[in-house]
């Protein structure tokens, strides 16, 4: 199938599952999803690091947009046979554009060999990744403030911004700082990154822990399976 066909049958399908939810419990939430893209002909299996995947994956960020629905079309994680950052520096860049399209959701994270299996470490690595992805969509806004027209007339020319009260105040807010510890994460095709995300896993196992829910909303949800197993919906 061609790209258009393909996001053409995967708005389709949103659509069908859209009217299904709506149609057994108006009003229901809806969260509009598709990790839908072309298969690589020479092996048959579904090519998510082909360059069509972010293009894709964009469209169908898009259309949900326009129907206002949370979305989840974009993906996290290199999905190599080991872990590490076993994958090309374009497999890596295809991941990071399927994922700007706009998503609030991504899948992916974790995943091993197609997703044929998950790990521990790998989450560890997939998420420092996704940290330095994030540099990429930070909203700026761009106005006389931002811009400090003001402090380039009072440097004026041949001056220098860097002892300005202006710039020591602001570039932290502007300026995305790399975690030096961390860069052995950024190396692809390598799995050097594999005991510092082991020793991140085990001390999340040793000392994290998961807040208690608040009582108040344990009743209430306590309530609200006891109401839908007395009414439940009608299919």
């Amino acid at each position: 199938m061609s790209v258009a066909g393909t996001i053409v049958n995967a708005n389709s399908e949103n659509l069908a599952s859209l009217v299904i939810t709506q149609t057994a419990s108006p009003g229901a939430p809806h969260i509009y999803s598709s990790e839908s893209t072309l298969v690589d002909v020479r092996t048959g299996f579904i090519g998510y690091l082909g360059a069509e995947t972010p293009m894709i994956f964009s469209a169908c960020g898009q259309m949900a947009a326009r129907y206002g629905l949370p979305k989840m079309t974009g993906t996290n994680g290199m999905d190599g046979v080991t872990t590490g950052n076993p994958t090309t520096l374009y497999e890596t860049v295809t991941s990071l554009l399927a994922t700007m399209n706009g998503t609030d959701i991504c899948s992916g994270i974790g995943g091993l060999d197609a997703d044929a299996g998950c790990s521990a470490e790998q989450i560890v690595i997939d998420a420092t990744i996704w940290e330095e992805f994030r540099a990429f969509m930070r909203v700026f806004e761009i106005s006389e403030g931002t811009a400090a027209l003001d402090v380039m007339r009072q440097v004026g020319q041949g001056g220098n911004f860097l002892t300005h009260p202006h710039t020591a105040k602001s570039f932290k807010a502007q300026m995305h700082f790399h975690d030096k510890a961390k860069e052995v994460y950024a190396a692809t095709m390598s799995t050097k990154m594999r005991e510092d995300a082991h020793k991140t896993v085990e001390t999340i196992l040793k000392e994290h822990e998961v807040p208690r829910l608040d009582k108040d909303i344990v009743k209430e949800g306590d309530g609200i399976v006891r109401e839908y197993a007395k009414n439940p919906p009608v299919f």
